[in-house]
């Protein structure tokens, strides 16, 4: 469900750009750049916040800051807001993707590794592309702003659901 809502930024950033700041190719490619400066930014950052946080919060704090971007990529109306969304997106999309990567690997055995990198490999690019699609349509239907919004609501409920359904299954063990 992350990636499914976390796809939508990535779906709209080029829309973002062109009309929410009436920039081109070049604002669109420099908040590119700001969002993987983020990430390798946000990378140095990650052993120690996941020693401090340990990888269910690291990962809550990435969805968290998805939705935060998101948040401010619907406000945006100038480059600079844009440009701070970007910097958070990047950091929090680096901590969530490798939290939920790191998560697979460890908890596939080793008979189904591969298969299972391959399969969770394909639900993230199946999840970006389906996400990407959808949000255009909901942008088309309800807005730039309001799709950016729905979005930063549903990747905070989602990583909230999921967070209840690991209680859940920590109390039947």
């Amino acid at each position: 469900m992350f990636f499914l809502f976390a796809s939508a930024y990535w779906a709209l950033l080029p829309l973002v750009a062109r009309q929410q700041i009436t920039g081109g190719p070049e604002l669109y490619g420099l908040l590119l750049g700001v969002i993987g400066a983020g990430a390798v930014g946000g990378a140095f950052f990650l052993p120690w916040m996941k020693a401090r946080l340990g990888p269910d919060r690291l990962m809550a704090a990435g969805a968290f800051g998805q939705g935060l971007a998101m948040v401010l990529y619907a406000i945006a109306r100038e480059p600079l807001t844009a440009t701070l969304a970007s910097v958070v997106a990047g950091a929090s999309w680096i901590a969530a993707l490798a939290t939920l990567s790191v998560s697979a690997q460890v908890a596939l055995p080793d008979w189904v590794w591969g298969r299972g990198l391959a399969l969770y490999t394909t639900a993230f690019f199946g999840c970006l592309t389906l996400g990407s699609a959808i949000w255009g349509e909901i942008a088309a239907l309800i807005g730039l702003p309001a799709a950016h919004f729905l979005a930063a609501f549903g990747v905070v409920i989602s990583r909230s659901a999921g967070v209840a359904l690991e209680a859940t299954d920590r109390r039947r063990l």
